[in-house]
């Protein structure tokens, strides 16, 4: 297990992302899914883990958009 409340953590990087996902800052949102998508990696939630590598993927296109 990780040594800290990685639920809290997770919480929190969730509304960060959102909010740069609002403000149109697509790379900063995408590097808060990757991060949570390697927590939830490391506590064997691999399912989360995919969903939040994908989100990534997406706010990683949306930076790339015209």
């Amino acid at each position: 297990p990780l040594p800290f409340d990685h639920l809290e953590a997770v919480k929190c990087l969730e509304k960060c992302g959102e909010f740069y996902a609002q403000e149109g800052r697509w790379s900063m949102a995408a590097k808060n899914m990757k991060e949570i998508a390697e927590i939830y990696e490391k506590e064997a939630s691999f399912d989360k883990a995919m969903a939040a590598y994908e989100k990534a993927a997406e706010y990683y296109e949306g930076d790339n958009a015209p």
